[in-house]
C-alpha cells in the first residue's frame, strides 16, 4: 500500500512540476509578444535620426508641417553619406530593404550612372498594391484625377526597377509630380550631362503603425567630389491640397477646410 502512495505522490509532484514549467513558458511567451509588439509601435518605424557624415544629424521631428511647398530642403541640400558610402558609390549597385512585418517599404540605395539609364518602356504595375492603396478619384487632381501612384523611390528611368514591390509605396500624385520628381530629373540630367556617378538614397517615413508614409527623405551627392558640386537632401511631404488622408489606412476625403 505504501509503495502505491510514494507512485501517486511522485505522480503529483511531476505533474505540479509540469504545469509550473508550463505556466512560466506563458509569462515568458507573454513577455516577449509584449515587447516585439512595443518595438513594432514605436514612434517611427523607419528612424531617420542621420548622423552618417560630416554634416549635422537630422530627425524626423525637425521637419515643419506642410504649409504649401512640396518639399523641405535640410541642411543646407547637404546630404549625409560617409566615405564608406561614397567608395561604394563608385561601382554600380542597387540596394532595396526587405519588406517589414505590415509589408512597408525601408530604405532604398543605389549608385546610378551612364550605365543604369534606361529607355526602355516600363512593364506593367498595375498588379502592385503598395500598403495602404484604397485609391479615390478627385476632380480636382490633375492627370486623370486618381489621388495615388505607385511611387517609385528609385525612379525607374534611373535604376530599370519596374514592378519591384520593395521599390513602390503608395504616393500622391502631387508627392509624385510636385515632389519627388524634380529632383529626380535634375540628378538625371547630371548624369547625362557629365557621364558621372550618383550616390542616391531614399527613405520613406512612416509613423508608428500606419499604412501610408508620410512623406519621403531624398539624398543624392556626386561621387567624384563627395557632393561638392551635387547635392539633394530633402524631404518630400506625401501629401494632396484638397485631400484629407487617413494614413492608418490610406482612405481619404475632401478636405472642407
Amino acid at each position: 500500500m505504501q509503495y502505491y502512495r510514494n507512485k501517486k505522490r511522485k505522480y503529483r509532484t511531476a505533474k505540479q512540476k509540469i504545469k509550473r514549467i508550463k505556466t512560466i513558458f506563458t509569462i515568458l511567451l507573454l513577455f516577449v509578444i509584449a515587447i516585439m509588439y512595443i518595438l513594432s509601435s514605436h514612434e517611427i518605424l523607419h528612424p531617420i535620426v542621420l548622423d552618417r557624415g560630416r554634416d549635422n544629424a537630422f530627425s524626423f521631428e525637425d521637419i515643419p508641417e506642410y504649409s504649401g511647398m512640396p518639399a523641405h530642403i535640410i541642411n543646407k541640400n547637404r546630404p549625409q553619406f560617409t566615405d564608406k558610402e561614397y567608395r561604394r558609390g563608385e561601382k554600380r549597385f542597387i540596394q532595396l530593404s526587405k519588406l517589414d512585418f505590415r509589408g512597408r517599404c525601408g530604405t532604398c540605395m543605389a549608385s546610378f550612372g551612364p550605365d543604369t539609364l534606361t529607355n526602355e518602356s516600363r512593364e506593367s504595375i498595375y498588379n502592385i498594391y503598395p500598403t495602404g492603396w484604397e485609391q479615390e478619384i478627385y476632380d480636382a487632381i490633375d492627370n486623370g484625377g486618381a489621388l495615388y501612384n505607385r511611387s517609385h523611390l528609385l525612379m525607374y528611368a534611373m535604376s530599370g526597377l519596374g514592378a519591384e514591390p520593395r521599390n513602390l509605396i503608395t504616393g500622391t500624385r502631387y508627392m509624385n509630380s510636385r515632389g519627388m520628381l524634380p529632383y529626380e530629373m535634375a540628378t538625371m540630367n547630371w548624369i547625362k550631362r557629365y557621364e558621372e556617378r550618383i550616390i542616391y538614397r531614399v527613405t520613406p517615413i512612416f509613423i508608428g503603425r500606419e499604412l501610408v508614409a508620410r512623406g519621403v527623405h531624398i539624398e543624392a551627392a556626386d561621387v567624384k567630389t563627395k557632393g561638392e558640386k551635387f547635392h539633394v537632401n530633402v524631404y518630400c511631404y506625401n501629401v494632396q491640397p484638397g485631400v484629407k488622408i487617413n494614413y492608418k489606412t490610406g482612405h481619404s476625403s475632401k478636405d472642407l477646410q
